[in-house]
Order: structure tokens, then sequence, then C-alpha cells
């Protein structure tokens, strides 16, 4: 786990760990009228963040060479880097007049994954002195989902929220490059191609709400995203009837939203 991610994770213990106070002391106080009108709304919602993208860690892939095995396999070992996302939403927001699960968020859920590179090192032969390139390997993502958001208590104009979304996504791969390292020759490319395919997906998260107006919400929170297991096209040359297999995406993301209220 990376500086960034431990940071995450810390400030989101903390988080937690304000909301129960916060839930300990809403537990004997009557919620406050102005924020608590028991009314429907249909809402929409627009926001975004930064996803922390996790891949298998090496996977190997038969070089042609015809060697012995394990030199037969090259090892190709990813990064994981964070990349951005946007995110849109609409549905009906169901309001009770109590401080303990006040309302509910039914609706659809569209999320689009920006283009982003995810790569890192090809290790030919399966041998750590012949690591010799860096490979990149674009991949995108249009997400829709039925999606759910619970707001756990109130207290002022503060809600923490569980979220939960379930249904598809439209994956991309593609514009596969390799680049040697200083003092290497460069190889023919596996030359990977395109691919494209519909998966499942689903989604867990968990945040906080906050009024800013009785119409207007901010929220940030934390969202667990899985898309199922990704793989390139196949390659070209002695990679022909290969492809580059991604294993499981799956990522943490942290993201904002903005809520409107409709009248």
């Amino acid at each position: 786990m990376d500086k960034t991610m431990k940071r995450m994770l810390r400030s989101l213990l903390a988080a937690g760990a304000l909301c129960a106070l916060s839930a300990a002391h809403a537990a004997h106080t009557k919620p406050n009228p102005t924020w608590a009108s028991p009314t429907n709304h249909w809402f929409l919602s627009a926001g975004g963040g930064l996803e922390y993208p996790h891949f298998n860690a090496n996977t190997r892939i038969n070089n042609g060479s015809g060697f012995a095995p394990p030199a037969d396999q090259d090892i190709y070992s990813y990064d994981n880097n964070h990349h951005p996302f946007v995110t849109f939403a609409g549905g009906y927001r169901y309001r009770w007049n109590q401080t303990w699960f006040p309302a509910l968020m039914l609706g659809l859920t569209y999320q689009y994954l920006l283009s982003n590179d995810v790569g890192g090192k090809i290790t030919q032969f399966s041998d750590p002195t012949f690591t010799n390139y860096n490979f990149r390997l674009d991949v995108s993502a249009s997400i829709l989902l039925a999606a759910a958001k619970l707001n756990l208590f109130q207290y002022r104009q503060f809600l923490p929220y569980v979220s939960a979304g379930l249904g598809g996504a439209y994956v991309r791969t593609g514009s596969y490059g390799e680049t040697a390292l200083p003092n290497v020759t460069p190889r023919t490319s596996a030359g990977f191609a395109e691919n494209t395919k519909n998966q499942f997906a689903y989604t867990l998260g968990a945040g906080l709400d906050y009024f800013i107006t009785p119409t207007l919400i901010i929220s940030a929170g934390y969202q667990y995203l899985n898309l199922g297991h990704l793989y390139s096209g196949n390659g070209t040359s002695q990679w022909s009837g290969q492809s580059l297999n991604l294993g499981s995406y799956y990522s943490n993301e942290v993201l904002m939203n903005l809520t409107y209220l409709l009248p």
C-alpha cells in the first residue's frame, strides 16, 4: 500500500470516528427542523474523483523463443497509478423526519473512467537481469449502474451514508506500446490489439453528505469499484493468438459529488 492510500485510509478512519461521536450525540437530539423536512424530491447530481486501480502483480506471456521454461515467457509487471473519473446520477430521494435512517436515494448512476495508461515493465525470459522495456496499455470504461444511497443518521446538516450499485460496463483496452530502457535495443513490439467488451460491474461505498442549502448537498466519500476480468486483443508476430491479461480490474476511489433536489 503506497503513502497516498495510507493517508486516504487514515482520513477515512478519522471521518468515521467523527461520525460515531456525532451519532452518539444525535441519538439524544431532536432533528433540526430546517434540515429534516420530510419531503421527497427528484434529484440530479454530478461529480468526480480519482481511482486507484489494481491489477495482476505479474502476467506471463509466451515469447516464442522456444527456450525451456521459464525462459520461454516474459513477465509483464504493472504499476498502480491513480486516474480521474467523472460521474452523473439522477433519481428519487425519499425523506423521513427522523434521526436514524432519515433518507434513501434510488436512481441511475453513470461513471466514465477517462482514458488512462496502464502499464509497467517487461522482464524478458523471466530473468530479472533482462528487465528491458516499459509498456503501456490504454484503458477506458463507461459504467451504468442501478444505485442506492442510504443515510445512516442526521446531525444538523451532516448525514453519513453507505451506498451500492449494480449494473454493467463497456470497457475498451487499446493503444498498446513499448519503449526500450536506456542502452537496450528496441525490439519488434508485441502489438496487442484493441479489445472492447461488456462487463458486469458493481460498487460499494461510504461517505458524508452535507447540506449547503435545503436543496443543495455536497458529498465526499470512498467507493470500491469492480469491473471484472479484462484483457487486451491478440498480439502480432510470435505473440499472435495471445493477449495481455490484466486480471480482475478493481479500484479504490475517492470522490466528491454535488446534488440538487428538484422542487
